[in-house]
């Protein structure tokens, strides 16, 4: 390579846009992993404090964010959602001060599991490319699990608040920190039996999770943790450029003709 197009490549990756560089996350699903892990502990810190209603949904957002940039989603999304959600969410948060709190708070639960559904469908659409059954398809998987004791959580608020009956029969104002204790008690089917559903709708809802979430470990996770290090048909292998890594998008499985 000549010296000025050294100097052009090099001017290049200077200039290239801060998603761009992010990229190097790709399929670094234990980062992912870490910062779910890390976020429940700090929500069992300040949950019940002032600063909680402010740290606990900028830790969200940033486990979704990262998520997008771990699982090659395209830079135009990331960069939409990265203005539009902190806008609904600033809405959300001035207009739940008037008289539409209740109503805010039933839509503000309806964005997050969107949020979280998105979260799995980004993971499983970046692992269905994969080629190779590597520990971060894994971590990936394990991922998802950990997303559904979420998603639980916030249908078992959405009931509650649906249908106006406190969704456990010990507390009639439950917190968001107990919706999510109590979702990953159910999904690991430990039962402490501290809470339990008062209504029959939660009660087939965690049958629903609780099966869900075996059936998940002992067919997914233990199909991905068994088979690692095979190759895969299609998609590609993980860590290694891709085709649509200029827009941040998934390569095309066929390859070139």
């Amino acid at each position: 390579m000549s010296q000025p197009e050294a100097e052009s490549d090099s001017g290049s990756r200077r200039r290239r846009p801060v998603v761009g560089r992010l990229r190097r996350s790709d399929d670094e699903y234990g980062l992912v992993l870490a910062a779910i892990l890390v976020t429940l502990i700090v929500m069992g810190i300040v949950s019940g404090r002032q600063v909680g209603h402010f740290v606990i949904p900028l830790l969200f957002l940033g486990i979704f964010f990262l998520t997008m940039l771990t699982s090659g989603v395209p830079r135009r999304t990331i960069l939409t959602l990265t203005v539009v959600i902190p806008i609904v969410l600033a809405v959300a948060g001035i207009a739940s001060l008037s008289r539409l709190g209740a109503i805010v708070g039933a839509l503000s639960s309806l964005v997050s599991t969107a949020l979280v559904i998105a979260c799995v469908f980004f993971i499983f659409r970046r692992l269905g490319a994969h080629t190779r059954i590597s520990r971060q398809t894994v971590m990936g998987s394990l991922c998802v699990y950990l997303f559904g004791a979420m998603l639980f959580a916030m249908v078992y608020r959405m009931i509650a608040e649906m249908s106006g009956t406190p969704f456990f029969m010990q507390t009639d104002a439950p917190s968001s920190l107990d919706y999510i204790y109590f979702s990953f008690i159910a999904l690991a089917t430990v039962g402490f039996g501290d809470f339990t559903p008062g209504t029959d709708v939660g009660k087939m809802a965690v049958v629903v999770e609780a099966i869900a979430g075996q059936l998940y470990l002992v067919v997914v996770v233990a199909l991905f943790v068994s088979r690692i290090g095979r190759k895969r048909r299609g998609g590609y292998d993980e860590g290694t450029p891709d085709a649509g890594d200029a827009e941040g998008e998934l390569p095309n499985e066929k390859g070139d003709s």
